[in-house]
């Protein structure tokens, strides 16, 4: 993900993936544009254009402001590692033990819910540790 601040507005970019692909720009208006894997957020409010690159094409990716834009900032995040969650429910009635082990939890929250045939749903706990018991 990457955040690009401007002066005053969000600022219009072009955005090149690797191998020479035509780039993606920035919508006319102000607006959340998708195209071809890539969401670009215009934000008028803090006057920021964020862009996240959902599957993202190895090599490097060109980032340009059109003409009348300015850059204040610019703010890189890489992506969280995937979670890998085993999970397991014993017991009878309302004597039930649910007990957990995940990696790749870093810097990430897990959230157990119970969900009811009727489509009801409660909040069992939220927790940021790789393993455990309820």
């Amino acid at each position: 993900m990457v955040e690009v601040g401007g002066t005053g507005t969000p600022p219009k970019l072009d955005l090149t993936p690797p191998g020479g692909a035509a780039p993606i720009r920035s919508p006319a208006t102000a607006g959340v544009l998708r195209q071809r894997g890539v969401l670009l957020v215009e934000d008028t409010r803090r006057a920021t254009t964020t862009v996240v690159l959902t599957r993202p094409a190895s090599g490097t990716w060109q980032l340009e402001a059109l003409p009348g834009s300015t850059l204040a900032s610019v703010r890189v995040a890489d992506g969280l590692p995937p979670i890998a969650i085993t999970a397991k429910v014993a017991g009878r009635g309302h004597r039930r033990t649910l007990t957990w082990r995940a990696t790749g939890t870093r810097a990430q929250k897990l959230t157990f819910v119970e969900r009811g045939a009727g489509g009801s749903a409660r909040r069992l706990t939220a927790t940021s540790k790789a393993f455990g018991r309820l």
